[in-house]
């Protein structure tokens, strides 16, 4: 479960939590399932890989190229698979603007291609 892999990270279980909180908040269809290593919300607008064996932390992984997001210095949002960037959640510090971006991921997942 979800959960599990996160308190492998004691230093991110609060703000991983509060940050899946949020982002089953956001439809109210929202199940997770894990792929491969990676936690996939349903609607696809968000994933959870949990990283707790060498980098200590959890990559996110988002619906939205980078240049969709407003930037938020203390946490750099990278260009992944095409339609998607990520960001590296590695200190409490980083959850209001990793909120930011969940939140504004849903509003593009809800915008569809017509964006």
């Amino acid at each position: 479960m979800l959960q599990d892999e996160i308190k492998l990270i004691p230093l991110l279980e609060k703000p991983a939590s509060e940050l899946i909180k949020l982002a089953r908040s956001l439809f109210s269809t929202t199940s997770v399932a894990k792929e491969g290593k990676r936690w996939v919300f349903n609607p696809n607008f968000v994933t959870f890989h949990v990283q707790h064996a060498r980098a200590k932390s959890i990559a996110v992984t988002l619906r939205g190229n980078p240049q969709e997001f407003p930037r938020r210095p203390e946490l750099e949002l990278k260009a992944d698979r095409p339609g998607y960037s990520i960001f590296r959640l590695e200190s409490p510090d980083q959850q209001a603007a990793a909120s930011e971006y969940i939140k504004r991921a849903a509003e593009l997942y809800k915008q569809g291609r017509s964006r």
